[in-house]
């Protein structure tokens, strides 16, 4: 593809996503993962100050996302000298399709007492796989990123311990922080994690929620991803997010069961 990131900028304010974001499950959708990714940016780039940091964000899916132009839009929800939240939307045709809020807060002062030890750096140096996912589109946000897995992988069923890292940047001219890759390749921890063949006992994720005591370094990002179905109840999957350097936060998805 001539494009080398997952969105050009077509206006202020509004993105347009390239080929890279198209969906595995369809080439006319987008994958909500890049677009996750621009809500953070946006999250970031609102920062009162740079004594505040993202420390969490909830990403609600209220709709399939077209693959046409993007418009993102940041609202301040709750202003503080401490604590921040921000409201950051995803548009496509005057339809909102996701919504981002945020908390920013203060950094940790150097001061505070350490809860737990650091963690030990992983061991782990992660080099691309050759990667399929039955029944997917490939040709988009599949290829766009670079996959390793340490345990399981797309075409086996079950808990899994992935590596993943975006190929390509995110908007043109920009390194992608560690809080957007962390949203560009954690809205796949379902599919790290498959627990049924997806076309046949599809899971649709109605949101994304990430929690980071640290921001990861910009490459590498694993997911130790595991998907959770209970007759009668619901359905989740979580992962443990972390880098090079050990763990780094928590991310869920609530999902939706049905049988096709």
């Amino acid at each position: 593809m001539e494009t080398e990131s997952f969105f050009t900028q077509a206006a202020p304010e509004v993105w347009e996503p390239t080929p890279w974001t198209r969906s595995p499950w369809g080439p006319t959708t987008q994958h909500a993962g890049p677009t996750s990714g621009l809500l953070v940016r946006a999250l970031e780039n609102a920062r009162p100050s740079e004594e505040f940091r993202v420390a969490r964000v909830g990403i609600d899916m209220l709709s399939p996302l077209p693959l046409l132009p993007v418009r993102v839009e940041v609202r301040v929800v709750r202003p503080g000298k401490r604590v921040t939240l921000l409201e950051a939307t995803a548009s496509v045709q005057d339809r909102v399709c996701l919504v981002a809020r945020g908390w920013l807060l203060r950094r940790v002062d150097e001061s505070f007492p350490v809860v737990d030890e650091p963690a030990a750096p992983s061991a782990v140096r992660p080099v691309a796989q050759e990667i399929d996912l039955p029944g997917a589109f490939m040709d988009g946000y599949m290829s766009a990123n670079e996959w390793f897995f340490e345990s399981g992988g797309f075409g086996e069923f079950g808990p899994a311990r992935a590596w993943a890292r975006p190929r390509v940047a995110l908007v043109p001219g920009e390194t992608p922080s560690g809080w957007q890759r962390t949203l560009i390749v954690g809205d796949s921890t379902y599919g790290v994690s498959l627990t049924y063949h997806p076309l046949k006992f599809p899971l649709i994720n109605t949101d994304l929620t990430v929690v980071l005591d640290r921001d990861p370094d910009p490459d590498w990002i694993s997911l130790d991803a595991v998907t959770s179905v209970v007759a009668g109840g619901g359905a989740s999957a979580r992962a443990a997010i972390g880098d090079h350097r050990g763990p780094a936060g928590v991310l869920t998805q609530t999902m939706l069961a049905s049988v096709a």
